[in-house]
């Protein structure tokens, strides 16, 4: 593939819409944060880097054996957005030579590697974002050029990528997803 893009997991959430932990829900014989990891690991971009904060132990201890790196959020509570700053300030610290970063969650059970190589070819030219399109809307998983880091960095605690996604929508490419918009809630 030629980048060098880590591949961030947000896993840190509660779940509470759900009243169970999506991340230990079982899909197809398989532990949904297994299989969103595999899935990463295939797409054989980076490092995988999973940001965990709620029911940490039980989360970390379902990919412990998988080779990837693992980000503590204690502020998990306050929402998304410190998830994506703990994980970029990772990034930043660990991996200064990354052209980017791949952003992803753990409840979109139709992800495939395929997908994540997609949006990573999808990124020339103007483009610094190539975000997925499903449900008439962009999301993750995204890739992010370094030069959108200090965006990502100043959004609010309780906010997703979605914001940096649709501020300037003629740097984004946008890359089909099918399924995408099937996400376990």
């Amino acid at each position: 593939m030629g980048r060098n893009i880590p591949l961030l997991l947000l896993a840190a959430g509660s779940s509470s819409r759900m009243g169970q932990s999506k991340q230990l829900l079982n899909v197809n014989g398989e532990l949904l944060i297994q299989k969103t990891v595999k899935t990463l690991l295939r797409s054989e971009m980076g490092p995988v880097i999973v940001v965990l904060g709620s029911e940490e132990q039980k989360h970390e201890a379902a990919i412990q054996i998988l080779p990837i790196e693992i980000v503590s959020n204690p502020s998990w509570q306050r929402g998304m957005g410190t998830s994506i700053k703990k994980g970029i300030q990772y990034i930043d610290k660990h991996y200064p030579e990354a052209e980017g970063v791949l952003i992803s969650v753990c409840d979109q059970p139709h992800l495939t590697s395929e997908h994540l190589v997609k949006l990573a070819s999808a990124l020339r030219g103007e483009f610094s974002i190539s975000a997925s399109l499903y449900g008439g809307n962009t999301g993750v998983p995204s890739i992010f050029l370094k030069n959108v880091f200090a965006e990502l960095l100043k959004i609010e605690d309780a906010d997703g990528a979605r914001k940096v996604i649709s501020r300037t929508p003629e740097r984004v490419a946008q890359v089909a997803f099918p399924g995408g918009d099937i996400d376990l809630d």
